[in-house]
């Protein structure tokens, strides 16, 4: 459902190197397929406790959209694993992480790989999380922890850091190289962390081994998930090809607002609480910091978008429904283009490119198709990505045949004539709205 040229850096196979895009897609699915994926999810969300799943779920779901948070808010929490020898920290994890691969083993680092290294992997990725495991502070040399805490801190924010120094092209001590430490982190401990400034960036999971008759239980539903991590793939390249191909930085606030709000009431004393709050429940309310509800906020984004997409399981036409046509993808793409600054070139701009009006009472959306078409060929350029339709002839054909045309009522005077689609039908479809100049 998309088209990616991938180009890693430094190496050019990349670091994490996930085969996403080589998972089946949701509408190819055989029923006896569909019928295993419900298996697999029921025995990811019962293969632990509550509590420990929501956390790792939410989080490796909330990672897809690392970067757009960062668009939107300039954060996002790493993860912080801790717990004793052999609760199962590192299989869980690592088992979860299975939504960002698909047959690709699960990728992590040890604290004993070079600085370079670590830093090179928190530079190498937006969304598929950076493992690393067995942090151990007090087994590490002078200034090594200060060197990852502040790596965490850094990472918080998606900064760029730089530093001079050689490369491999030069020795030349005055050159600069800079990175940005992008990759969402877990690190994952024994011993949680007792720093201040990294506790407030994380979300803290602390794991034990459940009792024996308990663990049996658990560790047979993980291992039926191990089997069938595959599965995993999918969900998780269903998860992203509907973020690559349809969500924006403006949905993301819509959605994200509300989740927001309601995670600063359960945690945060609001006004007029003072009177109807324990003592021990207000002095809780008190404590907490709008940093913690943001990143708590985060990970209840992310669970609630696995959620939906678990429900959507029980009907797996609504899934296939949601395969997204060509026309549509250049439509959305037509929107970012509306959006686009007025230095851009293939900028559309109302009235003169699309016009949003009334027919007969419904909201539609009248486009000039030739001009349209040229500019997205220019935008196309400009992302360096692959025309879907490979010549004006070919987009006008299909543009035909959408089912969504509205015969009459044309106001943009143009060559070849504009065509008119209902705009509440084609929103039904995915359909990203234009900037409306009325």
């Amino acid at each position: 459902d998309f088209n990616l040229q991938f180009v890693g850096y430094p190496n050019p196979l990349g670091i994490f190197q996930s085969d996403l895009s080589m998972a089946p897609r949701m509408a190819e699915l055989k029923p006896h397929e569909v019928e295993e994926m419900r298996e697999t999810v029921l025995n990811l969300v019962t293969c632990q406790s509550p509590d420990v799943l929501s956390k790792l779920i939410g989080w490796m779901v909330a990672a897809n959209y690392r970067m757009l948070f960062h668009k939107a808010f300039n954060q996002f929490p790493l993860l912080h694993v801790a717990g004793v020898a052999g609760s199962g920290k590192t299989a869980m994890v690592k088992l979860v992480a299975n939504l960002h691969y698909y047959r690709q083993e699960v990728q992590d680092l040890s604290p004993t790989s070079t600085d370079y290294a670590i830093r090179e992997a928190a530079a190498s990725s937006s969304s598929i999380p950076l493992i690393i495991d067995e942090y151990k502070p007090h087994e590490m040399a002078n200034g090594r922890p200060e060197r990852f805490r502040l790596m965490f801190r850094d990472a918080y924010n998606c900064k760029r850091i730089s530093r001079g120094g050689g490369t491999a092209e030069s020795s030349d001590v005055r050159t600069i190289q800079t990175m940005q430490i992008s990759a969402p982190i877990v690190f994952i401990a024994e011993a949680a962390e007792t720093e201040p400034a990294v506790m407030e960036r994380v979300i803290l999971l602390t794991m034990s081994k459940p009792p024996g008759e308990r663990s049996a239980v658990y560790f047979s539903k993980f291992q039926k998930v191990l089997d069938s991590r595959l599965c995993l793939g999918t969900l998780g390249a269903y998860i992203v090809k509907q973020l690559v191909n349809s969500y924006t930085v403006e949905r993301l606030k819509s959605e994200f607002s509300g989740v927001h709000d309601q995670v600063r009431r359960e945690i945060m004393l609001q006004p007029g609480e003072e009177l109807t709050l324990t003592a021990e429940e207000r002095a809780k309310k008190l404590g907490a910091k709008d940093r913690t509800a943001y990143n708590y906020a985060v990970l209840k984004f992310g669970l609630l978008k696995f959620q939906a997409l678990a429900r959507a399981l029980s009907n797996i036409e609504e899934l296939q429904a949601q395969t997204m046509p060509e026309w549509l993808k250049v439509f959305n793409s037509l929107s970012d283009m509306a959006g686009a600054s007025d230095s851009d070139r293939y900028r559309l701009f109302p009235n003169r490119d699309y016009l949003l009006g009334e027919v007969d009472g419904q909201a539609v959306l009248e486009l000039n198709v030739r001009s349209c078409y040229m500019k997205y060929r220019m935008y196309c350029s400009a992302v360096a990505t692959k025309p879907l339709f490979p010549s004006e002839a070919a987009f006008i054909h299909a543009v035909n045949h959408i089912p969504y045309k509205v015969g009459h009522g044309h106001q943009i005077i143009c060559p070849g004539g504009s065509k008119i689609f209902n705009l509440d039908d084609i929103r039904a479809c995915g359909f990203i709205d234009m900037p409306d100049a009325r």
